[in-house]
């Protein structure tokens, strides 16, 4: 079974949450090796408005994917490294269910940010720990979960379409087991945000306007 260990399994869902967005995936790349404020990120980002950017950065910062400081007029966003390798972790659990994994095809930010929105609802985590350690049917989840088959139903196709788990028929059941690939490629994802641990000290707004 997938252990949590300390972390708070709302905490996990919600960093996976705000990673499945492509803009505020475009955030964190500019942020991969520098601190930014606010105006910078709307001029990357093509001039986005700060009101639109804002509610991507509150969900990034609730998230603890960034942090936020304050000088004088300007707020700066950098990266909260340390939350990125709980998710990281958490996703390195699943690796231990598996004798041997084929190797990684070619990966887009679609297919990325499908598996990051596949993991940020609590349903699907829970199926996701049921499969961690063996293959289940349709109504075998139903049972564990108490859910019924056709809410149950909408999820599986959301886990399916990620990449998360391979559905295989046998005779009327449909049995479904972890696709470990994928949540390597996404462990992998978010190992290379630790190699800017260093990184370069932010501009100073004025100098950037």
């Amino acid at each position: 079974m997938i252990s949590t260990s300390t972390v708070a399994v709302s905490h996990v869902i919600g960093g996976f949450h705000a990673l499945s967005d492509p803009l505020r995936i475009q955030v964190l790349e500019l942020l991969r090796t520098q601190e930014l404020c606010v105006c910078e990120l709307c001029e990357y980002l093509g001039g986005i408005t700060q009101s639109k950017l804002s509610f991507h950065l509150k969900t990034l910062k609730e998230a603890g994917l960034v942090r936020a400081r304050q000088d004088g007029r300007w707020i700066y966003y950098s990266l909260n490294l340390s939350q990125f390798v709980v998710l990281e972790q958490y996703l390195a659990e699943y690796r231990r269910f598996a004798v041997m994994l084929p190797a990684n095809s070619s990966v887009t930010p679609t297919h990325v940010i499908n598996g990051f929105h596949a993991l940020s609802d609590p349903l699907r985590i829970q199926v996701l720990k049921l499969l961690g350690t063996q293959e289940l049917c349709v109504c075998e989840l139903c049972e564990n979960l108490g859910v019924t088959q056709s809410k149950l139903s909408f999820h599986l196709k959301t886990l399916k379409e990620a990449g998360l788990v391979h559905a295989r028929q046998d005779g009327r059941w449909i049995y479904y087991t972890l696709n470990l690939v994928q949540f390597v490629i996404l462990e992998q994802y978010l190992a290379e945000y630790r190699r800017f641990a260093v990184m370069l000290p932010a501009r100073s707004c004025q100098d950037a306007l």
